[in-house]
């Protein structure tokens, strides 16, 4: 049974689909004794009849009671999904605005889609596009998802979160002391100094 898409009151894709034959089942999907329960069943034959996705299988006893669900699925592809990793970064990373990621995957595939948010470039089919320059402050989520030669996909596409921060500043202030003790209506003198961090001149003081 296909668990279906409910929109508007109407269940749009459920449908029931026996794999034992035409109703009346035949005593033969009761199992053969002695054989450690095992029932080998035939999928539909193509898609018009079971549309690719996830179906909960039931068993049926004499009375038509029916068992608790297994969920499987249906894919039109021969062999399993292809895995796919992220080699680098090895790890979410946090970077200063303005700076860049290097990416790549010693996976192989058929094809490549990496997708990166707030990235320039935002995405790559390349198996290494090498370093991704991240302007803006914010997080974001990158994604590989590698493709086989069928045209079958990860399932779940391996992910790397990139926090970038503001740019570093390109001055310090320091002040001194750092606290001083002043009775109502009198004075007291502060040193602030400023310290340019982008190039190299005297700091200043006011």
């Amino acid at each position: 049974m296909r668990p279906g898409s409910d929109t508007h009151a109407f269940d749009m894709e459920q449908r029931l689909i026996g794999l034992c034959g035409p109703t009346p089942e035949q005593p033969v999907c009761s199992g053969p004794s002695g054989v450690n329960n095992t029932l080998n069943l035939t999928t539909p034959p193509n898609g018009n009849i079971a549309p690719p996705g996830y179906y909960m299988v039931f068993l049926l006893d004499s009375a038509g009671v029916p068992s608790k669900a297994a969920f499987i699925q249906l894919t039109p592809y021969a062999t399993a999904p292809p895995n796919g990793s992220i080699g680098s970064p090895a790890s979410d990373v946090t970077i200063p605005a303005g700076t860049a990621v290097a990416f790549g995957t010693s996976s192989s595939a058929a094809k490549y889609s990496w997708v990166f948010p707030g990235g320039s470039p935002a995405t790559s089919t390349a198996q290494n596009p090498g370093n991704v320059a991240f302007a803006t402050p914010g997080t974001y989520q990158t994604s590989l998802t590698v493709i086989d030669s069928s045209g079958n996909s990860d399932p779940s596409p391996p992910t790397r979160k990139i926090t970038v921060t503001p740019p570093t500043p390109d001055f310090s202030i320091t002040v001194g002391p750092s606290a001083q003790q002043v009775v109502p209506g009198g004075a007291a003198a502060f040193t602030v100094t400023v310290t340019p961090r982008s190039v190299v001149s005297p700091a200043r003081s006011v």
